[in-house]
């Protein structure tokens, strides 16, 4: 499929993009040292109760706890290998993007807030399971 040079678009000017890009990083940082923090919650919890069913809610946070770290980082390696990409076309394209780099972003934005969400849900849950033990 053919690459096309740039597009003249001005949402998609080349430090728009660099700008939204550390802001996923920032917020992935973020996220990931707020799971840290609910995890401990989680263990102070597991400590403090006994009880089977206490137990079982431990387990499915402390799964769901791994799974987003793992999406954390699956994602900024992404945004990792994207930014190369951008730094590529504005080497080689002066300053232009490929249509390729711009749906690259898009997906990676969409992906960001996506997980975003999931993470406040997952908080969200959490906290209300808190509500209950602590």
């Amino acid at each position: 499929f053919p690459v096309t040079i740039g597009c003249s678009c001005p949402n998609y000017h080349v430090s728009r993009i660099g700008h939204e890009q550390n802001d996923w990083e920032r917020g992935i940082a973020f996220y990931q040292d707020d799971l840290k923090i609910l995890e401990h919650r989680l263990q102070d919890i597991s400590q403090m109760y006994s009880k089977e069913e206490v137990k079982s809610q431990v387990e499915q946070f402390q799964s769901q706890f791994i799974i987003q770290q793992k999406n954390l980082l699956d994602l900024n390696q992404h945004i990792k290998i994207h930014v190369r990409h951008v730094n590529e076309d504005v080497i080689e394209r002066a300053q232009h993007l490929t249509d390729q780099t711009i749906a690259e972003h898009d997906q990676l934005k969409e992906a960001y807030f996506m997980l975003e969400r999931t993470i406040l849900d997952l908080r969200h849950d959490f906290y209300r399971f808190l509500s209950h033990y602590m």
